[in-house]
Order: structure tokens, then C-alpha cells, then sequence
């Protein structure tokens, strides 16, 4: 039986995230530039931050089993 345990503060959580979501960053980054061509600088954050979340989302419902 082995006595290791890891424990995470929440800076540490947020940036595991960030890393293992990079690729819905990117692409809804790209997506929303795309989407919303008249209002790029608008679009790309947006899509982003749309594609992260929809990323961590899915990494907490089907990745931590």
C-alpha cells in the first residue's frame, strides 16, 4: 500500500488546465476569428475562451475516471 498523496493549491489546478486544454484555446481561437471576420480581435478571445471551457469541461466529465 503506498502512503503518496497529491495535493494541488488552486493556482496549481488552473494551470493543469491550462495546459491539458491548450488545443480548444487554440482552436476556438481560430474559429471564432473566422466566425466573426468584421470583428476579429473580438472573435478570436471569445472563441477561446468558449473552447477552453468547453475543453475543461469535458476533461472534468469524462477525463478524471
Amino acid at each position: 500500500m503506498s502512503d503518496i498523496s497529491l495535493h494541488f493549491s488552486p493556482l496549481e489546478l488552473a494551470l493543469i488546465a491550462l495546459i491539458l486544454c491548450s488545443p480548444g484555446l487554440i482552436v476556438g481561437g481560430l474559429v471564432g476569428a473566422f466566425a466573426w471576420r468584421r470583428r476579429w480581435y473580438w472573435g478570436a478571445p471569445g472563441g477561446a475562451a468558449v473552447g477552453a471551457a468547453l475543453c475543461i469541461g469535458w476533461f472534468f466529465l469524462f477525463g478524471l475516471k
